[in-house]
């Protein structure tokens, strides 16, 4: 084991005790490992014209979203390389913030005296945020100075989150890794079309978001990325799925506890769906875009995570997916959707 690694799981909490749980000692399997996709059977309809490709559309000085590669991220069939994926992640922090180097573009983002909530996604079994994303993003942050217990990585069920290879953790001299499990404001909150109790970990624990989701679509919704990453901060989210979740998805974001705290979008597209998700079952649906998608706008994230996923989706012979949703939360003003205004800022790392 290397300093630099033994130092990673000192500091992130994963010590002896915890790689078992987390599974960090081989660089953190993930239950579905990358499989070769075979086409799906052609759609009765020829597909519509494709979105641009991931390089098309962007214009130099719009909002940027990093889309940064490397062939390497799997060590080996169902491992990411820890050392590869902090190495992406830094990468991407510093094209979406424009600083020169990865430590000034986390510190234009987070104090040291914030409390940081990570909200990841383990509601598929076979498809979810990463043990290792998640931790390599607290991580760094610890590096620029916050306290392990002011990080809180999170979502709405412990059982989920062990279920995907998460070590639960309460020690405030650890980073902290916890499920709602019922700990919802006790009153609604109303915003436009929604009302739900939010998570107190929103509302009460953190002064900063960090918002982690996958690359994957969504049955009802087209897709599910960042904006809609949030069904899992509220109690009810099965009484906001009409309309393909339009415009429940925007005005929920639109909400000042996600809105103002957000500060960072990180997408762990190391393994992505281009059919059936959000459960992604059939493995023929699932691709390793060996990517993470950087950005501070959620909306923005979401129109070109978009891209990505139909032109895969082209590539296998289906239709577009047209989200609602995220046009929405462009006119509630919570980014943009125009792929004229986006730059997308691409690294090839390997």
């Amino acid at each position: 084991m290397t300093d630099d690694r033994r130092d990673f799981l000192k500091r992130t909490g994963a010590g002896l005790v915890g790689l078992a749980g987390l599974g960090l000692a081989g660089g953190c399997a993930r239950r579905t490992p990358p499989v070769a996709t075979a086409p799906p059977a052609t759609p009765s309809t020829p597909p519509e014209t494709p979105a641009a490709a991931p390089d098309q559309g962007a214009k130099a000085g719009g909002v940027p979203v990093a889309h940064v590669t490397h062939s390497g991220v799997w060590a080996v069939p169902g491992q990411l390389s820890q050392d590869i994926v902090l190495r992406m992640i830094d990468e991407g922090v510093k094209l979406a913030t424009g600083k020169d180097s990865p430590d000034a573009g986390w510190k234009a983002l987070f104090a040291s005296d914030d409390v940081v909530a990570i909200k990841v996604n383990q509601i598929s079994p076979n498809l979810f945020t990463h043990p290792v994303v998640a931790l390599a993003i607290a991580q760094r942050l610890m590096d620029i100075g916050l306290r392990p217990g002011n990080i809180i990585i999170w979502d709405r069920a412990k059982r989920e989150l062990i279920r995907n290879g998460y070590e639960l953790s309460e020690d405030p001299s650890r980073v902290v890794v916890r499920g709602v499990d019922g700990e919802w404001e006790d009153r609604p909150t109303s915003q436009g079309s929604f009302s739900g109790r939010l998570a107190k970990i929103l509302t009460q624990q953190c002064s900063a978001l960090i918002n982690v989701p996958v690359l994957k679509t969504h049955s009802g919704a087209g897709i599910t990325l960042a904006l809609k990453n949030h069904y899992g901060s509220f109690d009810n989210p099965s009484r906001h799925h009409r309309n393909q979740c339009d415009p429940y998805i925007a005005d929920l974001n639109a909400i000042p506890a996600i809105k103002d705290k957000t500060r960072l979008i990180v997408c762990d597209a190391t393994l992505g769906c281009f059919n059936g998700g959000p459960g992604a079952d059939n493995p023929n649906d699932r691709w390793p875009p060996n990517a993470i998608l950087v950005a501070t706008d959620p909306v923005a994230h979401d129109a070109y995570g978009t891209t990505v996923i139909e032109q895969k989706r082209f590539e296998m012979g289906l239709g577009p997916l047209a989200p609602r949703h995220v046009a929405t939360a462009a006119a509630r003003g919570l980014g943009t959707n125009d792929m004229g205004r986006i730059s997308v800022l691409e690294s090839r790392l390997a």
